[in-house]
């Protein structure tokens, strides 16, 4: 594995010299592989114990500046379409592999738990394919000019990854199982999985993270097809705090209005069900009062038969 790392850095310096950009980019996939293979090649030759716990550790670290190379690759053609198809065949493949990693870490009930936490804090090959049906949507593939959903700050892949935009799911993977269940029922109309563009927003990372916790949330009006950004952590709303990469505070934001169109918009269903539990969250926290909350749920619910 060590060799491979030899050969591919040296397929990189071949590349620069020929100065063709996609080789280029190709090639430092290549490193990223390579190196993800060494890491793997040292936590199976290790035995059972402490040390091979902290080996995965260290080949989930790095998994993530893989995804992120292979994020910004350049398609390999003027074909968009294969180069995603291409793409999403080879993380199924890498998605089956790590399926089959997880069922051996969870026969013990620490590696069990690491695993867990690494799946909620690590991005996935799923999330990558989010990441590009989200910027084929909203940016036609242009993976130049991708922006947070909504700041605008345009992403760039020389900042850390705090200061990245991050393609988020609007209903999470851990809960899929849910979403599942709505399908089946009909309870969702305007998405067909839990990858797909419609469960996605492009956004900058601590924004995201703070969607996650139901800090903030999107209220839908599907009258004049708009989006309200809508911060209810109080704390976050009064202070100049500011989403890591973003020249605006949460206040400034707070109560955002963005403009949609049909075909290229998350899904207001998704939205306003994320919004429901939000709210929840605000009201128990106190983030919130009563009559904000209230105020907030007769809005979600007025829109909601018009919801898509």
């Amino acid at each position: 594995a060590e060799a491979r790392v030899g050969v591919a850095e040296a397929k990189v310096g071949v590349a620069e010299a020929s100065g063709d950009g996609v080789r280029v980019a190709e090639a430092r996939v290549g490193v990223a592989e390579a190196k993800v293979g060494v890491a793997e090649a040292k936590w199976q030759a290790a035995p059972e114990g402490e040390e091979k716990e902290r080996l995965w550790i260290l080949v989930e670290r790095a998994q993530a500046p893989l995804e992120a190379l292979r994020a910004a690759a350049p398609p390999h053609d003027d074909s968009l379409k294969a180069f995603l198809e291409a793409q999403r065949v080879r993380d199924d493949q890498r998605q089956e592999q790590l399926e089959e990693i997880r069922a051996m870490l969870q026969k013990t009930s620490s590696l069990g738990r690491i695993w867990e936490h690494l799946s909620e804090k690590t991005p996935s090959s799923q999330g990558d394919n989010l990441r590009q049906e989200l910027v084929l949507l909203y940016h036609g593939g242009d993976l130049a000019h991708v922006n947070c959903f909504v700041s605008g700050v345009k992403d760039d892949a020389k900042q850390a990854q705090s200061l990245r935009v991050v393609a988020s799911h609007l209903w999470p993977r851990s809960k899929r199982e849910t979403f599942s269940q709505w399908k089946e029922d009909g309870s969702i109309t305007s998405c067909d999985g839990i990858n797909d563009a419609a469960n996605g927003l492009l956004l900058l990372n601590d924004i995201e993270n703070d969607f996650d916790k139901g800090k903030v949330c999107f209220l839908c009006n599907p009258f004049n097809m708009t989006v309200k950004f809508y911060v209810l952590d109080t704390i976050l709303r009064e202070n100049l705090d500011r989403p890591r990469g973003s020249p605006e505070s949460y206040k400034k934001l707070h109560e955002k209005v963005i403009q949609v169109e049909d075909g290229r918009r998350p899904s207001f269903q998704i939205l306003s069900m994320h919004a429901k539990e939000a709210v929840d969250v605000a009201e128990r926290q106190g983030w919130i009062t009563v009559g904000e909350a209230t105020r907030l749920r007769e809005g979600i619910k007025v829109a909601s038969p018009r919801q898509q």
